[in-house]
């Protein structure tokens, strides 16, 4: 049975790849600690099946070491240190590359399916097998939003609910597993976890439950990164390992990314952005506080003069971000013909709404969004959206994405949701979904609505939680008092 290892430059980290009877399996350990158990990997394509049958072709070792900077992010510079594991196996005249990385506080896989031409992807072979011995598995249900709690679920329970990355587990020994996923673009879309009542500890990736057909993209097949962070909470909160695994930038001057405090006042006044005189006024508070923006929020077209207040906010050393939904912006043309209007106004950032998938089409959107955005030097968030998976390092100026059940539940939401954030679940965020990326909780609320929490905790929240670009809920009044 051939069984290929690598450790993390450290030495603390193990990742094993095993090829028995033609099919391939992973497993990886910290400091001796099973971090995940002996887990399947294939894909399966309407052309071949390369989760079985294989026969390996060859083995290489490796290491990768530079280093990097992103004008926002939570460590500068960022080290991306590893050492590497590359298998080339066939079936018959199909290739399947597996590629492994070990980095010091985690380990990482993808497939690569080799090629010419268009390809079909009807599923992934691919597991996260949690530990026998593991203890407290905190996972969320996977919604189309990713606005859900975090909850502790029992481990013969875990088949009950398709969960969205990540997954936290209690390995013991005071090592800590995050199962998530990097590098996610539009030729393959994003994932979801599911397992079965006989093997409910095995989460197999799912493609977007909406992904009713095969996914239409082209050879080589790449399957985003199944990621495994590991360590005590503090590496797994620090780590930049998601960010290590997707591409350079794309933005070769990214001057114009400056991240900072938005006023914004939707949340606790959703007219308000159709007030003209109100969007002043909130202009005046964010100058008042030193804040560099204010978002102007939906409800403005047709009723807000942008331009005018683009230059009643540089006359205060504020400058201007703009809402779009989604569903405007559906074509790489329209989006081009509106970002280059507003950035020509003097707008520096957009705020995207309602995407509410990951399926290959929509995650196309982000692409397309996120590449125009860049050549007009707008700064982005990514609301209603997916969780980010590293991405920040390819689209540097994507300086937040929601993905999170964040400060809007505290509006009464009922049939949605029975009751806002509490402090158990601010208290979970930073050790799951915020380790995924940047994300647009939009915190700080002291009067405006019932938080069950104190104000001390609303106001730690914008230090606790990372958002490049981030909206403070509350009313400018109550804020200035």
């Amino acid at each position: 049975m051939p069984r290929f290892s690598i450790q993390s430059p450290n030495g603390r980290v193990k990742l094993t790849v095993t090829l028995r009877e033609g099919a391939l399996h992973y497993a990886a350990e910290k400091d001796g600690v099973t971090v995940v158990d002996r887990s399947p990997l294939g894909l399966l394509l309407r052309q071949a099946d390369l989760s079985c049958g294989l026969t390996l072709v060859s083995s290489n070792y490796a290491s990768i070491q530079e280093t990097y900077t992103l004008p926002a992010f939570k460590k500068s510079p960022c080290e991306n240190h590893a050492n590497t594991l590359t298998l080339l196996l066939e079936k018959h005249e199909e290739t399947l590359q597996v590629e492994g990385r070990a980095y010091d506080d985690g380990v990482a896989l993808r497939l690569i399916a080799g090629g010419e031409g268009n390809a079909s992807v009807l599923g992934e072979r691919t597991g996260f097998s949690i530990p026998a011995g593991a203890g407290d598995v905190y996972g969320m249900k996977y919604l189309f939003t990713y606005e859900d709690m975090y909850y502790p679920i029992p481990k013969c329970d875990l088949y009950q609910n398709r969960l969205a990355f990540p997954v936290l587990v209690d390995c013991g020994a005071g090592v800590w597993a995050l199962y998530a996923e990097a590098a996610v673009f539009g030729d393959y879309g994003g994932s979801n976890l599911l397992s079965t009542r006989e093997d409910p500890q095995r989460l197999m990736v799912q493609r977007a439950p909406d992904q009713l057909s095969p996914t239409l993209t082209h050879f080589p097949v790449t399957t985003p990164w199944r990621v495994v962070l590991c360590g005590d909470l503090n590496d797994i909160v620090t780590s930049n390992t998601l960010e290590n695994l997707n591409p350079p930038s794309i933005v070769e001057d990214a001057s114009f990314v400056q991240p900072g405090v938005a006023a914004w006042s939707w949340m606790a006044e959703n007219d308000s952005t159709r007030d003209p005189k109100r969007c002043r006024e909130y202009v005046d508070y964010a100058a008042q506080m030193g804040f560099p923006y204010y978002l102007a929020d939906g409800g403005w077209p047709g009723n807000v003069d942008i331009p005018e207040l683009v230059k009643y906010a540089a006359e205060r050393n504020v400058k201007i971000w703009l809402w779009e939904h989604s569903k405007d912006v559906r074509s790489p043309e329209i989006a081009e013909e509106k970002f280059k209007l507003w950035s020509s106004w003097g707008v520096v950032g957009v705020k995207i709404d309602f995407f509410e998938s990951d399926r290959a089409e929509r995650v196309k959107q982000y692409d397309y969004l996120a590449r125009i955005a860049a050549k007009y030097r707008l700064m982005v968030n990514f609301h209603g959206a997916m969780k980010p998976a590293g991405e920040i390092r390819t689209w540097p100026h994507v300086l937040t994405r929601e993905g999170v059940l964040g400060g809007e539940y505290l509006q009464n939401f009922s049939n949605i949701l029975p009751m806002g954030p509490d402090a158990a679940h601010n208290g979970t965020l930073p050790f799951t979904r915020n380790a995924m990326g940047p994300m647009d909780y939009t915190p700080v609320c002291y009067r405006a609505y019932l938080t069950g929490t104190t104000d001390a905790h609303q106001t730690a929240l914008t230090v606790i939680f990372t958002s490049y670009i981030l909206h403070i809920g509350e009313r400018a009044e109550t804020v200035l008092a």
